[in-house]
């Protein structure tokens, strides 16, 4: 073999010889180069959600005693939120097994399902209703665990269910952008129309928004109609604008229908709210983008989260007063970085639950996906005071796995947390007895 290759480099022409040397070089240079950077020179990990970065202002509340926490029992964290993969099991010892009862640590989250679960919703009764992925159909889970179908009919490959506040109806869409209301109660199906986007029942369950977006810009509208899809009424002409940035987000009084997120410079959104009829509502400046939003069950406050230059276009949580009256006074940072979907409101109307990742990598704001594999702990917040506290570190019986979770759900009476995590399972975690 190496006189066949010596024989071939003997018969080549001279300048051949010279360009595969020169290329060969260039090659080696360039990796050389490469080499150097990544082992000397490449930027260190974004900081933690503790960390303050360069250009920062308002205070963030420290992550890093969580990472102690977990390292002084024996449960060593990567920087990037996550336990590293362990060759078997180590059996804990008694006094790092989780708490049953929420305090501030680690915290039993009591599997209920374990995987396929989507779109899980507590309902007013305190049962749990979830889509199943893997067989296509419907369950509740009772107060004591117990699961049942909500109906025998199957709905494979749904992508996405819209629960409505009386428990009974849902909105199933489907890959092929098949669109449907699903009663289960009656257990009939009505059919929606496909180019409608973001279907969103009212607070009551009476009504439906959504978008009706088409390729034609003059036919764009956001649509309010009853949940069958019958007397539908256009209320605010999209026109060409980006469908994205029309938010169906009813308020609780429903009133407002949507938010309609506008820039207004290079690092801030003005928020316009548009109702029904065609109210002027006052708008809300953010200082930021990416603006989500949760509404405090009495519409008089308004949690959400917004990204820019110095949170490293990280997402961070800000809370402000919503009413017509005093939109955006006492707008003020929580010092949270997490995503306002990932909070739920207690019955108080003054009481949030946050999943705040341990770890945010830079740009998390603009593509969430980045935080998809990192662990979160619960945050218990007084939105009036702003005054936050850490009520879990959901774990696994074993005080072994972290979680990464996809949803909070608050129980009727304030006692239970359900999450719903990236996996599809549903955990349950007890905040008092």
């Amino acid at each position: 073999m190496l006189n066949k290759i010596r024989a071939w480099w003997d018969d080549l022409n001279e300048n051949y010889k010279r360009l595969l040397l020169t290329v060969g070089f260039t090659l080696l240079i360039i990796l050389l180069g490469f080499l150097i950077y990544y082992l000397f020179f490449r930027p260190r990990p974004a900081t933690l959600p503790g960390e303050t970065p360069i250009g920062t202002t308002g205070t963030i509340t420290p992550i890093t005693d969580i990472r102690e926490i977990l390292e002084n029992q024996g449960i060593p964290i990567t920087e990037e939120g996550q336990i590293p993969p362990t060759t078997g099991v180590q059996l804990p010892r008694e006094e790092v097994l989780p708490a049953v009862i929420a305090d501030g640590s680690m915290t039993l989250a009591e599997p209920q399902v374990y995987s396929g679960a989507q779109n899980a919703v507590i309902i007013q009764t305190g049962e749990l209703n979830y889509y199943n992925k893997d067989d296509g159909k419907f369950y509740q889970i009772g107060d004591q665990g117990n699961i049942q179908a909500l109906s025998t009919e199957t709905f494979p490959d749904a992508q996405k269910i819209t629960w409505s506040p009386k428990n009974t109806q849902a909105i199933i869409e489907f890959p092929d952008g098949n669109k449907i209301l699903y009663d289960f109660k009656e257990q009939k199906q009505s059919t929606l129309p496909k180019e409608g986007q973001d279907y969103t029942f009212s607070p009551t369950g009476d009504q439906i928004g959504y978008k009706f977006i088409t390729n034609n810009p003059e036919e764009n509208w956001l649509v309010v109609s009853n949940p069958t899809g019958e007397e539908a009424k256009a209320v605010e002409h999209i026109g060409s604008a980006n469908p994205a940035d029309v938010l169906i987000n009813w308020s609780p009084d429903s009133s407002k229908v949507a938010m309609f997120r506008k820039s207004s410079s290079l690092d801030q959104e003005e928020i316009v709210f548009i109702g029904q009829n065609g109210e002027n509502y006052k708008s809300l400046s953010v200082a930021g983008r990416g603006f989500e939003a949760l509404w405090a069950p009495k519409g008089s406050s308004l949690l959400y989260n917004v990204y820019n230059e110095a949170s490293g276009y990280r997402p961070e949580l800000y809370i402000t007063n919503s009413t017509d009256d005093d939109m955006g006074v006492h707008n003020k940072s929580l010092g949270l970085r997490t995503w306002a979907d990932k909070c739920t409101f207690a019955e108080d109307n003054t009481t949030a639950y946050c999943a705040v990742p341990l770890y945010l990598q830079q740009g998390s704001g603009i593509y969430p996906g980045l935080a998809a594999n990192t662990a979160d702990v619960i945050y218990k917040i007084n939105i009036q005071t702003g005054f936050k506290q850490r009520v879990a570190i959901p774990t696994n019986a074993l005080g072994i796995g972290l979680y990464t979770a996809d949803k909070l759900m608050l129980a009727p009476g304030g006692k239970t947390l359900y999450m719903m995590d990236k996996n599809g399972g549903i955990y349950k975690m007890q905040l008092s007895k």
